[in-house]
């Protein structure tokens, strides 16, 4: 809690290439950015199926205050690649393989072919991009074929801002 108390985001990016269930369970593909400017509170959203549609609102001083606050505190953003597992391998540490991982390889490379892992599509599903007040950068991506569920409800929770109104009849 202290350290989610320390953070507080000066600009966020949050780009999604991939398919998303909505509200009524049906499957729509989403090719979006969005941006989050503190200063300026701007939100803005690009929709690249939509001839590159970009539309932009300027939000109250209290309504980024709490959009802001919502994704550190409620979607915990600078989780998200430990969370998602998104860490580069050299930082994956497991006590319990310690020393046993020369045991594993020797099994590996007599029984098993290794196989190279894929090199990713030319963009991940989704990529958020944040830079906190404290000069810290955070920069996650994920090349799954799904969104986890705190980026999916980033991105509703972002969308709504941008939905129609609805009308009563």
């Amino acid at each position: 809690n202290a350290m989610k108390k320390q953070l507080i985001i000066n600009t966020l990016s949050f780009e999604i290439h991939t398919e998303v269930y909505d509200e009524y369970g049906d499957m729509e593909m989403t090719d979006r950015l969005f941006t989050i400017d503190r200063k300026s509170r701007v939100l803005t959203m690009m929709d690249f199926h939509a001839d590159s549609s970009e539309q932009s609102i300027v939000l109250e001083g209290g309504k980024i205050a709490k959009l802001l606050r919502y994704i550190v505190h409620t979607l915990e953003i600078f989780m998200w690649e430990q969370d998602y597992c998104l860490c580069s391998d050299n930082e994956d540490y497991d006590p319990f393989l310690d020393g046993e991982e020369d045991f594993f390889m020797d099994d590996l490379e007599e029984e098993l072919e290794v196989q190279l892992p894929e090199k990713p599509e030319d963009r991940p599903s989704w990529r958020v991009q944040v830079e906190y007040s404290n000069h810290t950068v955070q920069d996650t991506s994920s090349y799954e074929d799904y969104m986890a569920e705190r980026p999916e409800e980033l991105y509703f929770s972002l969308l709504e801002y941008f939905e129609p109104e609805d009308e009563e009849f």
